[in-house]
């Protein structure tokens, strides 16, 4: 009866963590290449931090086509990295992420902190509920619909152009 038990028990870790492999392996993003736009400008810096999944690139490629005709200097990276990034070097900064494992993805929740600045930062949070946010953060929070693209690129662009620290047309 002990081996029953024994076997039993061993059994459902097995497959506890087969499960938890299988789910956060689910939840991976695809990393994100660094890449700059308009490097010849010095001036006025914006700076977009994402993960990698198809309606993420589609924001980021959108917000770029839509604003890299204004003397921008735009940099992107992945949100990973978010740990090497000074804020005091940027003008403005587009954070986009996912919520994982009901809680936001590390590395934003630390570069975030205690300190967003509404002025100088947005974010867009995809969620599967499409509810789930950082507590007292302004931004899009929402499912990664592609049926949202334009709408979240037009919500986003309206943000840059708004901003104080930017020329935006």
């Amino acid at each position: 009866m002990k081996r029953v038990f024994i076997g039993l028990g061993s059994g459902v870790l097995v497959f506890i963590g087969v499960f938890i492999l299988w789910y956060n392996s689910l939840l991976q993003m695809k990393p994100v290449s660094t890449y700059e736009v308009n490097t010849h400008v010095t001036d006025q810096r914006l700076l977009i931090a994402a993960q990698g999944s198809e309606f993420k690139d589609a924001l980021v490629s959108d917000v770029i086509l839509e604003i890299e005709g204004s003397e921008v200097y735009i940099k992107v990276i992945d949100a990973m990295l978010l740990s090497e990034v000074d804020r005091g070097d940027w003008d403005a900064i587009l954070l986009i992420h996912a919520w994982q494992i009901w809680e936001p993805h590390p590395a934003v929740e630390a570069f975030v902190g205690d300190s967003f600045d509404p002025v100088t930062m947005f974010m867009v949070t995809t969620a599967d509920n499409g509810v789930a946010h950082m507590e007292g953060i302004d931004g899009i929070t929402g499912a990664s619909s592609m049926a949202k693209v334009n709408a979240d690129v037009e919500r986003i662009v309206g943000w840059l152009k708004a901003s104080p620290n930017l020329n935006i047309k």
